[in-house]
């Protein structure tokens, strides 16, 4: 199977969970999960392509930003 399927396969499943917000907006455990797997420090910021970072982390292939 490719990452991209597997990719796809994990967020499938996490959206399954109904992951959102708590304690405030772009915060909440499950997001900071995902927060932690982006090129961006901190907490805090939009999740949605943290999202898809960790996705494709989990799934074995990182995606990499260019400077």
């Amino acid at each position: 199977m490719l990452a991209r399927e597997r990719a796809l396969q994990l967020a499938l499943a996490e959206a399954a969970m109904h992951v959102h917000e708590s304690g405030g907006d772009n915060t909440g455990a499950r997001i900071q999960r995902y927060q932690a797997a982006s090129n961006v420090k901190g907490t805090g910021f939009a999740w949605c392509d943290a999202f898809c970072d960790f996705c494709f982390s989990q799934a074995g292939r990182a995606l990499k930003e260019l400077s």
